[in-house]
């Protein structure tokens, strides 16, 4: 900036300016705001409710929950610290040429430099860069083998917490492999520069005399692949520091002695890399104040995330074994309703026999009469006894074969739930969401079974049986003995046989409904005890969406003290005080609402460009209508554009070249700025 306008700027706004002694303070701020919110999301990780031993949902829970706050107290105690040097990682694609690199920008004493196999680095190697201990220079796996997880898990591990990601590619280095680990450093928003490493052949005399005389038709294959990773970049809404073509053989080669090492070096465009690097280094203090409020971020993203799925896939514990464990209870009710309703129909089938007794043996004398009704009588009970058995046996496995029926249905509820969710996932949540299912209708049907188990089946009958027709014959031969000479009468005998029959009905309905009393109150239990547990389930899930809100606030608090530390950086005190709501996605901008019209109106005319967060300051939402934030939210003074009225929302038609792909990662930043549904594009 001139020195006139930056006069102007002071005059009319007040000075930007921050010592380094200063700028300690600040660092030390951020890192304990950061460090706090990670605590307190920790501390709201406890999962404070009674259980059964036994629930393997809610153990499985606090077990993730003890996880969750292990992994946020362990950040908390690791921020980067003021005093470490400023941290490059190299990241790319296995062969891309990062140990080469590497080992020319520490002056090729640490990397081993591959021969073209699959992997020359396993694991993470730094060094200072050469001539500055206050750089370091970490080279980390390779990251597009097909075998090649861990590898990946190391390089991100390396980038999580970097200052600056160097990613290095070459020729076809965005296979699917690659992209994954592209694709995270983009989501969490590291600054990153691009390189794509020539791979020309510098052996041969022809070889390097092509390369030192036409070094620039060396570079122009690469510029396809460039172009190809900014557009994949721009779906994340990721902006490279720089892109840079280089070849990072030739700059290794120029550290020997040799008389075309001077020429080596400049053709390889290698010191434009070292340029970029030492620019951004010299700006440490802001870089490092974003390194650890994103250190932080991630980890409570992480968490937010974890706890999210948590507690859906608590609610789902819960809904199964309500659910289920009600579907088997009306099932079972139903079922039992059938067998009893099979055992009536079988007695009046036993009971069939009696029918037409008396007009058979009426005419007989008393001895044969009585031995016939004994005869009789042991082969009702003898029937009612197994016809009790067959129908109880029955109706365990009926119970058994609905628990398997009902069981089945919620398994293939879940995986229609698990391709709603997930599609082409291989599990939807943890595995004791399923074994819930399997727990509670398992459960149930086994207090069921086993109550019907334990209920008398046939001894009970056979005594009622027994006593009912002892004392029916009693009545039957004192009536008899009072027509002792007409005891034939058929009227009489009749009469008599079908209240024996109704009695022994009654009795054996009674027993059956007896025997059945401890099945219908193990379902009434069941149903109970699954109630209670599902409540239990419940209120972990409910924890577990606290743990959510909490770190969705601590994250909001965190991109806040960031904001806050950058404008205190640069000079910009009154618009730090008035920091309001902040919208951010890390790597594309931070929206911040400023109450303060003064401090508004300085950041407009004056932004802060040298940071390494770009800051889009808006005014306060109460003041301002949705088209006026979206107008601050979007730059339109300086990018240039136009906002039309939508059925949705509002639609910006922006006119800065942006592409498609970043316009719409933009928007969603800016739609929650201006507080309707805004689409982005770009001008024709």
């Amino acid at each position: 900036m001139p020195a006139t306008m930056t006069k102007l700027r002071d005059r009319m706004f007040g000075a930007r300016s921050r010592s380094a002694d200063a700028a300690v303070p600040i660092i030390d701020e951020i890192r304990v705001a950061a460090a706090t919110a990670l605590r307190e999301t920790a501390s709201a990780s406890l999962i404070r409710v009674g259980s059964d031993p036994g629930d393997e949902a809610v153990r499985a829970a606090r077990q993730r929950c003890a996880e969750i706050a292990a992994n946020l107290l362990a950040t908390a105690g690791g921020l980067p610290s003021p005093a470490d040097p400023f941290r490059v990682v190299l990241m790319g694609r296995t062969q891309a040429g990062k140990s080469t690199l590497s080992n020319y920008l520490t002056g090729g004493q640490h990397s081993v430099v591959g021969s073209g196999g699959q992997r020359t680095t396993r694991t993470a190697i730094s060094a200072p860069l050469a001539g500055r201990s206050d750089i370091l220079i970490i080279d980390t796996p390779g990251v597009g083998a097909l075998d090649g997880a861990e590898d990946r898990e190391t390089a991100l591990s390396e980038a999580r917490t970097a200052d600056l990601v160097v990613w290095v590619g070459a020729d076809g280095s965005l296979q699917e492999e690659t992209s994954v680990a592209l694709e995270q450093a983009a989501e969490w928003g590291v600054p990153l520069i691009l390189v794509w490493n020539c791979r020309a052949i510098l052996d041969t005399p022809e070889g390097l005399a092509d390369f030192l005389h036409y070094p620039e038709d060396t570079f122009v294959a690469l510029e396809g692949h460039a172009n190809r990773a900014r557009m994949f970049l721009d779906r994340f809404g990721q902006r490279p520091r720089a892109t840079i073509a280089l070849h990072a053989g030739a700059a290794l080669g120029s550290l020997a002695d040799t008389p075309e090492s001077s020429a080596l070096l400049q053709a390889s465009r290698a010191e434009e890399l070292v340029a970029v690097i030492e620019t951004a280094a010299a700006r440490r203090v802001n870089y490092r104040v974003v390194a650890v409020a994103d250190v932080a971020r991630r980890a409570l993203v992480d968490s937010l995330q974890a706890a999210q799925q948590l507690a859906t896939e608590l609610l789902a514990t819960e809904d199964t074994r309500l659910r289920s464990s009600t579907d088997f209870t009306r099932r079972a009710g139903a079922t039992m309703r059938d067998a009893e309703r099979r055992f009536r129909s079988g007695l009046d089938g036993i009971f069939d026999q009696l029918r037409g007794w008396e007009d058979q043996h009426f005419k007989r004398n008393e001895k044969d009469l009585q031995a016939e009704w004994a005869k009789t009588e042991e082969q009702v009970r003898i029937d009612i006894g197994r016809h009790f058995n067959q129908t109880g046996e029955g109706l365990r496995q009926d119970l058994t074969g609905v628990a398997d029926d009902v069981a089945a249905g919620w398994e293939a509820r879940f995986d229609r739930l698990q391709a709603r969710h997930r599609p082409g996932s291989t599990g939807w949540g943890s595995p004791w969401v399923d074994n819930a299912i399997r727990y509670a209708i398992a459960g149930t049907a086994g207090a069921v079974i086993s109550a019907l188990s334990m209920a008398p089946l046939p001894t009970g009958v056979d005594h009622v049986i027994g006593t009912l027709v002892h004392r029916a014959e009693a009545s039957l031969l004192k009536k008899l003995n009072v027509r002792k000479r007409r005891f034939q009468r058929r009227k009489t005998l009749q009469s008599q046989i079908t209240v024996i029959r109704d009695e022994m009905l009654h009795e054996a309905v009674a027993n059956w409904t007896a025997a059945c009393g401890p099945v219908r109150a193990a379902l009434a239990r069941r149903q109970e005890d699954e109630g209670a547990a599902a409540a239990i389930v419940r209120k972990a899930a409910d924890s577990a969406e606290r743990l959510a809100d909490e770190a969705e606030s601590s994250t909001s608090a965190v991109d806040r003290a960031l904001v806050r530390a950058l404008l205190r950086l640069e000079g910009c005190d009154r618009a730090a005080d008035h920091v309001g709501r902040v919208v951010r996605r890390p790597g594309l901008a931070s929206m911040v609402a400023l109450s303060d019209k003064e401090a508004l109106e300085g950041l407009l005319l004056w932004p802060i460009d040298a940071s390494p967060e770009i800051i889009r300051p808006v005014p306060d939402a109460a003041t301002t209508t949705s088209a006026e934030r979206l107008a601050y939210a979007m730059d339109l003074g300086r990018r240039g554009g136009v906002i039309l009225p939508s059925h949705e929302g509002l639609e910006a038609v922006v006119a800065d070249g942006s592409s498609v792909a970043l316009l719409n990662a933009e928007a969603a930043l800016v739609s929650a700025t201006a507080g309707v549904p805004v689409t982005l594009r770009p001008q024709s």
